[in-house]
């Protein structure tokens, strides 16, 4: 009996699993690379928009402002992260992992 052998892909600079190595699934799709890329550059414009947002009083217009735009930046996530999810889906059923 031949045993598997998966190696977790980590998110830099975070613990969160991004996607795993195996034998068969060693490569990432590139819809899951361009969607882990969008991801990876909205997480970077929500730091920028917090840290703005730190140096505003609450209630102000450019506060407002700010929180309007970081509420686009997660739906933007919440969609890439969706195509990710579709896409690493859609690579498991062509290599016969998942039905």
């Amino acid at each position: 009996m031949s045993r598997s052998i998966s190696i977790p892909i980590r998110e830099e600079g975070s613990l969160r699993v991004a996607g795993v190595f195996c034998r068969s699934l060693d490569v990432l799709s590139e819809e899951e690379l361009a969607a882990l890329a969008r991801l990876k550059e909205l997480r970077a414009a929500a730091a920028a928009v917090k840290g703005r947002m730190a140096a505003l009083t609450p209630g102000d217009e450019d506060h407002a402002a700010a929180q309007a735009e970081l509420e686009s930046l997660r739906q933007q996530a919440e969609h890439w992260r969706q195509l990710r999810e579709r896409a690493t889906h859609a690579k498991h059923v062509a290599l016969g992992h998942t039905v």
